[in-house]
């Protein structure tokens, strides 16, 4: 009987330890696991930066039309100025990663909104942000030149472009959208083209050129 106590007096501490050692090596294995998932993440937002670098570059030289992100504040200035309803088709020439769509389908009443954007990265980046945000039935995402694009359903078109691309879009919006559609270009006029408002918030805030056809 002694002999079976201490038998047992020496496998109990033999057990603790062998499942302590499991246990070590379980939050050994999450921790790595942790600091291998941290490191991807970190290589693909350096991924990500490398790509959109090089495209704002490749893009700037082809186009003369950069891609430059809106403040959100901006994008609901100009959101609330075209004065959207639950009727209104939208449009955002340019739409890079999509946030001017987003906010537009996520806070203001519209029946679609349309982001047009040529690089297939922005596209599909795009595309990400539009699925997690649960707004697949109200956002579409066309990776496209601009330039062939019909527009002829859009009851509101909103861009950012250099003037150059602004003037070489003047006779498309003259042709294809409908008489009362409306173009808002922040920044940027379109030569040739009167605008029915300039939006200015103060003397040295962005202007916001609001057009109707």
């Amino acid at each position: 009987m002694v002999t079976v106590i201490q038998l047992l007096g020496i496998v109990k501490p033999e057990t603790d330890k062998l499942k302590l050692k499991t246990n070590n090596q379980k939050l050994f294995r999450k921790e790595m696991q942790l600091f291998y998932y941290s490191v991807l993440f970190l290589f693909l937002i350096v991924v990500v930066f490398i790509f959109t670098s090089i495209y704002r570059g490749i893009f700037l030289i082809k186009s003369g039309t950069p891609w430059v992100p809106l403040k959100e504040k901006n994008i609901r200035r100009l959101l609330k100025l075209a004065n959207l309803n639950e009727n209104n088709i939208f449009y955002d020439l340019g739409s890079g990663e999509g946030r001017i769509v987003i906010i537009a389908a996520k806070e203001f009443k519209i029946k679609k909104a349309y982001g047009v954007e040529i690089s297939l990265f922005l596209h599909w980046l795009a595309k990400l942000k539009v699925i997690f945000s649960r707004l697949s039935d109200k956002v579409n995402l066309k990776c496209e030149n601009f330039f062939k694009t019909d527009l002829a359903e859009a009851d509101v078109i909103i861009c950012y472009l250099l003037p150059a691309t602004l003037e070489k879009l003047k006779n498309k919006f003259l042709k294809e959208l409908k008489p009362g559609a409306k173009i808002l270009s922040f920044m940027f006029p379109i030569k040739g083209m009167e605008p029915e408002e300039v939006n200015r918030l103060l003397p040295d805030s962005p202007p916001i050129y609001v057009y109707r056809i």
